[in-house]
């Protein structure tokens, strides 16, 4: 059982940290491509961060439920 079995609003908030740290990534992109600013580092820590966020909130959101018996 783990923490976020009874709660029901955990898909719900799992998506939208999803989808808020994917359109935030895209505007930071966006905002250091515009200045010229988007070098390798930049991009490893974009997908770092990426990688930090999405894992757990993704296996959330594909979880079935089990009820013990």
């Amino acid at each position: 059982m783990l923490p976020f079995d009874k709660k029901p609003w955990a898909r719900s908030a799992a998506t939208t940290v999803i989808l808020a740290a994917s359109i935030g990534v895209a505007a930071m992109a966006l905002f250091l491509h515009h200045r010229n600013e988007l070098h390798i580092p930049e991009v490893a820590i974009i997908l770092l961060l990426l990688l930090l966020l999405l894992p757990p909130n993704i296996a959330i959101i594909r979880r079935t439920p089990t009820h013990p018996k």
